[in-house]
């Protein structure tokens, strides 16, 4: 009988991994959805990128946005600020 359990040992380690990793990805999202919003309310908007061709769709447009934020420092900047504040209501 021992042979069975220590083959199951792994694959039971492996699925408890995961289902904590998922446990905190929802208390994440939750988090998320709840900070800042009473219940009923629409979720924030997203951010304002203006010309910034987010979504990036492809390697050269990644390409295009770094040379555009290399020279462009306020688009830099902008950029930046926008980050801040998602990630700011990511770990609140």
């Amino acid at each position: 009988m021992t042979a069975p359990q220590s083959t199951c040992e792994p694959i039971l380690l492996e699925v408890l991994v995961s289902l904590e990793t998922i446990k905190q990805q929802n208390k994440t999202v939750l988090q998320i959805l709840q900070s800042g919003n009473s219940p009923g309310a629409p979720l924030s908007e997203p951010p304002d990128v203006g010309t910034l061709p987010l979504p990036l769709q492809s390697v050269q447009d990644l390409r295009c946005l770094e040379q555009r934020l290399s020279a462009e420092p306020e688009l830099k900047k902008r950029m930046v600020n926008i980050c801040d504040k998602f990630s700011a209501k990511l770990y609140m």
